[in-house]
């Protein structure tokens, strides 16, 4: 017994895969200008990592998802936060413009957290708060 499948659904679903690609192309194409506050490096342990920093009050660093993802990817949604606190943001190693590894072994998940507690004492932040996306949760 042969078994035929419906061609719709096939056809339907490639449509929508298209027309998804379609609109993610044009997006991505799309000038947009986000305005970002000033930015300087930092010396965390060895290694020097690029933040921006905006408004005043309670500290919040953002972390970025990836890895691989540059601080850049929070503006502007969490600029309202700067009303009432300190929005730190920042690229993490080997991102961004931050310093990169020489060797792929330098990348690991204990760096990460150094660095992230070379940023808030580097900052001369008693405590912060941590937001995070993705890899960055």
């Amino acid at each position: 017994m042969r078994i035929v499948r419906p061609l719709f659904p096939r056809i339907a679903f490639l449509f929508a895969l298209g027309a998804a690609w379609s609109v993610g192309a044009t997006a991505q194409t799309a000038k947009v200008t986000v305005q970002h506050p000033a930015g300087a490096f930092l010396q965390a342990g060895g290694t020097r990592l690029w933040y921006e920093s905006e408004g005043s009050g309670e500290p919040v660093i953002m972390i970025p998802g990836g890895p691989g993802d540059a601080h850049a990817v929070y503006h502007p949604f969490f600029s309202r936060l700067a009303e009432h606190h300190r929005v730190i943001y920042y690229d993490p190693f080997g991102v961004g413009k931050s310093d990169r590894a020489k060797a792929k072994s330098e990348y690991k998940f204990s760096h990460d957290v150094e660095d992230l507690e070379g940023t808030r004492k580097a900052l001369q932040l008693p405590s912060v708060t941590l937001i995070g996306h993705s890899y960055g949760s």
